[in-house]
């Protein structure tokens, strides 16, 4: 599984759309197999969503995300985990360990009772139009 995260410093970049830099996790066997730092050219949605499709990712974790991108994203069949925040490396073993639902990973206004988009979720997983919300990961 490959997990890609767009980073600030050590931690999730607040939003996608403007974010740098992206860190590219590897998992196997429920532990990181490999991990990298690749720069993001800022430029059109779809270059970033090319991007993502040319580095095989299955999961995009992240803070904010425009609706339109968002929407690119999960239509090209990469599964988009939004509204989180915090260090990254605390992020993805959250994520491996399916505890991003708690609050300390939620940006402000995430979760159940937050403002969220259909196809984000503020930490929840979206695949064929349904949700649900700390749902286990894609294996």
């Amino acid at each position: 599984m490959r997990l890609v995260v767009p980073v600030s410093g050590t931690s999730v970049a607040t939003v996608f759309d403007f974010a740098h830099t992206l860190m590219v996790v590897d998992i196997m066997s429920m532990s990181v197999s490999e991990k990298q730092i690749l720069s993001l050219p800022q430029s059109l949605p779809s270059i970033a969503v090319g991007k993502l499709r040319e580095l095989k990712a299955n999961t995009l974790i992240c803070g904010a995300i425009s609706n339109a991108l968002a929407a690119m994203v999960w239509h090209s069949g990469i599964e988009v985990v939004s509204g989180i925040t915090g260090e990254v490396d605390s992020v993805v073993m959250a994520y491996m360990q399916g505890r991003l639902a708690q609050p300390q990973y939620l940006l402000p206004g995430a979760g159940p009772g937050g403002r969220c988009g259909w196809w984000r979720g503020c930490g929840r997983r979206f695949r064929g139009g349904r949700s649900s919300f700390g749902a286990s990961r894609r294996g």
